[in-house]
């Protein structure tokens, strides 16, 4: 266990190379590194290649499950969490000129651990803490005084101008487990997305992994109207991955990911960008007549398919779901992961859903919108 945590510290400093990196790893040692904004500059810039080394890594020991929060948040009920506030006036970015800005989650109730956040500026990696005077208690005031007074954060959500220029909407949340969910210009949330599904449906009971450590690149004036890049591990008793998110909130919200996966154990059945919901439509939003031909795989809650659209009745050619267990086949060894890239894209309209082609490794560029009663957000 001790190795482990050592490891965890190293890994943590990787983005760093050369000189900066065996900084990085003094810092960490010292425990100072999550706990001050001091900022490392490397030598290169971050990319994922740094998060896919983190995640190489973080494989190749026995998981280590996150240490709990204090036992005041986890008796919190779902009332008493969502009664603790934001502040706006500490969102992250907020005093700058970037047209993004970062807000936090309370750590409490089903939200049971912290993740690790990072900025990334440039060529350097800035830790971000979170701490309770980020946050409103007025209305569970007993509350801060059995905190402590760096209490981290349990998510993040994101917010930019899609709806008007006078106000910064809410766009994109990463929160709880791999779960992560994003609206288009004049959406509410509906359906969520996963990094990934582990075991969905088996007799051994489904794993959740959850992202453990996030990295979130501030975009240079020049290149602020290409979107948001966050890059993400993933961490669960059974693999390791590495994802990278591209995401171009407006009129259609899009959101590239790559991601690389690394096994501890063998694993049967893996889901690749599972889509959650309860919903598709009921007997007062039936689907139009558009839809002749029937959805296949809409909502998919795993069952290893990296196909959530619709084959309609056009030309465009029917792609089976293609499972992990074909991948898993096509990897050379267990040290080398599997590369995955999706293409998830919410619109208030946009045309008829569909799913490209995968390549050797399993990518899928799919789009899927709003149309005949359902919706991915």
């Amino acid at each position: 266990m001790k190795s482990a945590a050592n490891l965890m510290k190293r890994i943590r400093s990787m983005p760093l190379r050369g000189l900066a990196g065996a900084l990085a790893a003094a810092v960490c040692l010292t425990g100072a590194f999550f706990h001050t904004p001091a900022a490392l500059a490397a030598t290169t810039p971050f990319t994922l290649e740094n998060v896919e080394q983190a995640a190489r890594e973080l494989a190749a020991v026995p998981f280590q499950a996150p240490p709990p929060i204090p036992e005041a948040l986890r008796n919190l009920d779902y009332d008493a969490w969502r009664k603790i506030r934001f502040r706006p006036d500490h969102a992250f970015w907020a005093k700058s000129a970037s047209p993004y800005q970062l807000q936090f989650f309370h750590p409490g109730f089903l939200y049971d651990r912290t993740v690790k956040l990072h900025v990334v500026d440039g060529n350097t990696v800035v830790s971000l803490p979170v701490t309770k005077d980020m946050f409103d208690y007025s209305q569970v005031k007993e509350l801060p005084e059995k905190l402590p007074a760096e209490i981290g954060a349990a998510g993040f959500r994101v917010h930019t101008a899609i709806n008007t220029k006078a106000y910064l909407d809410e766009f994109v949340v990463f929160l709880g487990a791999s779960y992560f969910r994003a609206v288009a210009k004049g959406q509410v949330y509906g359906l969520s997305a996963r990094g990934l599904a582990i075991n969905t449906a088996e007799a051994v009971g489904e794993e959740f992994p959850w992202f453990r450590e996030f990295w979130i690149v501030k975009p240079t004036p020049g290149n602020a109207a290409k979107g948001l890049t966050v890059y993400a591990l993933l961490d669960s008793p059974s693999l390791a991955g590495a994802f990278a998110f591209t995401i171009m909130p407006g009129r259609e919200t899009v959101m590239d990911v790559a991601s690389r996966i690394y096994l501890r154990t063998p694993v049967k059945k893996l889901g690749i960008a599972p889509l959650t919901s309860m919903f598709l439509y009921g007997e007062n939003s039936l689907p139009s007549a558009a839809w002749t031909g029937g959805p296949r795989c809409m909502i998919s809650t795993a069952c290893c398919s990296i196909s959530q659209a619709a084959n309609g009745s056009d030309d465009r050619p029917r792609i089976p779901p293609i499972s992990w267990s074909a991948v898993l086949k096509r990897m050379p060894s267990k040290a080398s992961g599997c590369s995955i890239a999706t293409r998830i894209s919410t619109a208030t309209r946009i045309p008829r859903p569909a799913t490209r082609s995968a390549r050797a490794f399993g990518s899928s560029r799919a789009a899927t919108g709003e149309r005949g009663g359902w919706r991915w957000c």
